[in-house]
């Protein structure tokens, strides 16, 4: 099952000459930025797609920094929150019944509410 949420980010080229960037990403991966490097026309925009990947069960916080060539950097900071995890059994109890020795399979019906 796929864990990932993907946000949209807007990169804004207000100055009179085309900006190339480029993300530094931390280790951990956990945000991820696409595409990675590009080039944004002077007066123009461009979109970038952060995706969140859970690294465990726990909130994570990152900062990524757009390192734009002959510019100042700047800073996006990035925060994924992880709901913990719920199952309840609608049946609190599972019967087989009486299984002979040698049988080596018996399905049954499990409902799960989440």
């Amino acid at each position: 099952m796929d864990m990932s949420v993907t946000e949209q980010l807007v990169i804004s080229n207000h100055g009179n000459a085309s900006a190339r960037y480029k993300w530094q990403i931390p280790p951990s991966m956990a945000f991820v930025p696409e595409p990675q490097y590009d080039e944004v026309a002077a007066g123009s925009s461009k979109s970038v797609q952060v995706t969140f990947r859970p690294t465990g069960q726990r909130s994570e916080e990152e900062t990524l920094v757009l390192q734009i060539e002959d510019g100042n950097s700047e800073s996006v900071k990035c925060q994924g929150i992880v709901n913990e995890a719920k199952c309840s059994f609608i049946e609190k109890m599972l019967d087989f019944g009486n299984i002979p020795v040698g049988l080596k399979a018996k399905d049954q019906t499990l409902h799960i509410k989440n």
